[in-house]
């Protein structure tokens, strides 16, 4: 759930040293890190239905944090739609990547930093 505070949202975050993290579309999260992670930790998309997102991914580990779509969705990096099935990933602190369902089946990049690239 967003909470207010000074007249804007608080967003919630959820923290995951876990390699693979199912992210339940019913719930109120929608900012992912992978803070104090030794790992790489994959966080798995549920299927992509408009209006989904924004969901935000950051890079607190130097450890790779992929964003993995469900079964054969895309994921699209600056306009480019990757291939089907295939999930995204960076390993440098600081990294981060939002994105958006406005296409069933079909994740969207509204903002990235750093280098997001197939994994």
């Amino acid at each position: 759930m967003r909470t207010r505070n000074f007249g804007g949202d608080l967003m919630n975050v959820a923290v995951h040293t876990a390699t693979t993290v199912p992210i339940n579309p019913e719930s109120n999260v929608n900012i992912f890190t992978n803070r104090g992670a030794t790992a790489q930790v994959t966080f798995q998309l549920p299927p992509a239905e408009v209006g989904m997102g924004p969901l935000y991914f950051f890079v607190q580990a130097a450890q790779v944090l992929a964003i993995d779509p469900n079964g054969t969705e895309t994921i699209s990096l600056a306009g480019v739609a990757q291939s089907a099935g295939s999930y995204i990933g960076a390993d440098a602190v600081g990294e981060m990547c939002a994105i958006v369902c406005v296409e069933k089946g079909k994740w969207v990049d509204i903002a990235q930093r750093g280098t997001w690239t197939a994994v």
